[in-house]
């Protein structure tokens, strides 16, 4: 896969079901699904021990839970 956009479109894809399991785990997701996505891969990218989140439903850490909560709440205020 050597197309830019496609591993891309690939990476967003795999955030799916963390995302997913972040709103059944945690609480549901006050902003948009993008928004949300866009957070992740922000969050991915600081968090490179982290790079792996798998399994079905993926395994969330708890520093993850954690921050999803701090930024759920600072969207909520928004």
């Amino acid at each position: 896969m050597d197309d830019p956009l496609a591993k891309l479109d690939h990476y967003i894809e795999t955030l799916g079901p963390i995302a997913d399991a972040l709103e059944q785990q945690v609480g549901p997701c006050p902003g948009t699904r993008p928004a949300l996505i866009a957070w992740l891969m922000e969050w991915k990218g600081s968090h490179p021990a982290h790079s792996k989140i798998e399994g079905d439903p993926p395994c969330l850490p708890a520093s993850l839970k954690a921050a999803y909560r701090q930024w759920a709440k600072l969207q909520a205020s928004e």
